[in-house]
């Protein structure tokens, strides 16, 4: 007559072990998925000196984990030291995320042997994936950044007719779009190469198109 009641003690214990199996996996799920989001906020986070593994002032990898790298060479044009323009050859390297080119990677250029160097010089950002830790970065609008941060400048430089919002805080060019500028027609000044423009010269939908570091 005991029998029964071993078995419904077996089947107590069994349930048991079940759900403390269960309360494991449950618990080994969540924390795989935490630290799978914490891989996939590290890899998009974008901070001054780069995103990783690329960062400005180190050797260019010849691979990374879940990208893919191509080389390219390119021609671009320098003043040398007589102000004269001169055409030299540089290595640039677009990085694919599953397929898409998400940013550009130029080496820095040696102009003593007048070839690209191993080292990172400037990274473009063009996908909106990367963002800094306040959640700015490319399609991000101009007030999302003023909000970000207060303490923003907004300019244009006729040298590379770029428009530029930054912030003190971040050593990081964020580009807008030309053609988003409304403000009155620029006038170049010589003793200056950069002109202080407000967010009110931009459309109010203005948003940027790429993020530079360098």
């Amino acid at each position: 007559m005991k029998k029964p009641a071993i078995l419904i003690l077996s089947a107590i214990l069994l349930s048991s072990c079940g759900s403390e199996n269960s309360a494991e996996n449950n618990q080994t799920q969540q924390t795989q998925t935490e630290e799978q989001q914490a891989e996939a906020s590290s890899k998009y986070m974008l901070k001054e000196n780069g995103v990783e593994p690329f960062f400005t002032g180190n050797n260019m990898p010849d691979e990374a984990a879940g990208y893919t790298i191509e080389k390219k060479i390119v021609r671009r044009d320098f003043e040398d030291e007589t102000d004269t323009m001169v055409t030299y050859t540089m290595s640039v390297y677009f990085i694919f995320d599953n397929g898409v080119n998400v940013f550009e990677i130029e080496t820095a250029f040696d102009f003593d042997s007048k070839e690209s160097s191993d080292i990172i010089g400037e990274i473009t950002i063009l996908s909106d994936k990367y963002k800094t830790a306040e959640g700015i970065g490319v399609n991000s609008t101009i007030q999302d950044f003023i909000t970000a941060y207060p303490d923003y400048t907004v300019w244009y430089t006729y040298i590379s007719g770029m428009y530029v919002i930054e912030t003190k805080q971040l050593e990081v060019q964020f580009l807008l779009d030309g053609d988003d500028y409304i403000g009155k027609e620029i006038e170049i000044e010589i003793e200056s190469d950069i002109i202080f423009l407000k967010s009110a010269d931009f459309k109010k939908d203005a948003k940027i198109k790429s993020v530079r570091i360098f």
